[in-house]
């Protein structure tokens, strides 16, 4: 999923006002480099929503019986592939 920086800084602020209103969470550093965090993280975590798109891609391209893109069989199958990659990134953790 692409997020535009505006909807990442957004969310960002969000989660961090979130954290912030909440009593059981004390910051150890000042809000904005809390925010800056959970920016990177966002950003970290969309990369990776990106490369596991991208391999579950170029294994649909690499089937032998060549699946034209945007087709319903290309659409089950990349979702299908994606799903894999998924689990197997929860395997390495």
């Amino acid at each position: 999923m692409k997020l535009s920086d505006d909807r990442v800084n957004h969310l960002s602020h969000a989660i961090a006002d979130a954290l912030a209103a909440d009593e059981r969470v004390e910051f150890l550093e000042v809000w904005d480099k809390v925010r800056l965090r959970v920016k990177r993280s966002i950003v970290q975590v969309l990369r990776h929503d990106e490369e596991m798109e991208r391999r579950a891609e170029a294994k649909v391209r690499s089937l032998r019986r060549g699946v034209h893109e945007g087709s319903p069989e290309w659409d089950v199958l990349r979702r299908q592939f994606y799903r894999e990659e998924i689990e197997r990134l929860r395997a390495l953790r």
